[in-house]
């Protein structure tokens, strides 16, 4: 579990105000939120962020600091995104299963492998978050309630 060393929390609350770009506003909060005592899992579901992405965002201002989060390119891949076609889609959709099956699992984990898994195969490359989104416009089924489910270690 990081902990964010250091948070000057009322110029925190300032630039959060003042902060035109949302996604440094983000940060923002997030940084705030864990400061003043919140777990990842509250700030995750608050903020309706990914758990890699707040983890990261925590440890990338203990590394580097405050100005570092203000930058509000860093993080973003710039360039061409890299697309899978339908064809490719719809195989990654046939490795997953039927989502209705019992001890169908989605989760967090098994996403990151899934992208390791592009990669080596088709080389392209994903994060877990990117991948998830695509896989809903492909596939409205995993949309209910096994899509998101947080880790269950006994239906796993």
């Amino acid at each position: 579990m990081p902990k964010a060393l250091n948070v000057p929390i009322i110029k925190v609350k300032k630039m959060i105000k003042t902060q035109k770009s949302p996604i440094v506003r983000k940060r923002l909060k997030i940084l705030l939120m864990h400061a003043q005592g919140h777990r990842l899992k509250e700030i995750r579901q608050s903020l309706k962020v990914d758990f890699s992405e707040v983890y990261g965002i925590i440890n990338q201002f203990n590394k580097w600091g405050l100005l570092k989060l203000l930058d509000p390119v860093w993080g973003l891949h710039t360039g061409r995104r890299h697309k899978l076609s339908d064809d490719q889609i719809q195989t990654v959709i046939t490795w997953i299963g039927d989502p209705n099956s019992p001890g169908f699992c989605f989760d967090q984990y098994f996403c990151t492998l899934l992208c390791k898994d592009i990669y080596k195969i088709w080389g392209v490359r994903f994060g877990p978050a990117a991948l998830r989104k695509r896989l809903l416009k492909a596939n409205p089924v995993l949309r209910k309630k096994h899509f998101f489910r947080p880790r269950d270690p006994i239906n796993c």
